[in-house]
């Protein structure tokens, strides 16, 4: 599998999985938004 299929794939099944979340109710994606800077902070991407 080709880097941008994986890459694409994973967007999709996190999509999915925020999707669930929200109908199911316990976030929104209003808190996903909140969320992402503070993970990016906690999580840097590492670079070789």
């Amino acid at each position: 599998m080709a880097i941008e299929d994986a890459t694409i794939s994973n967007m999709r099944e996190t999509a999915a999985i925020v999707e669930v979340l929200e109908r199911k109710g316990p976030c929104t994606k209003q808190d996903l938004d909140d969320i992402t800077p503070e993970f990016r902070r906690k999580n840097p991407a590492q670079r070789s």
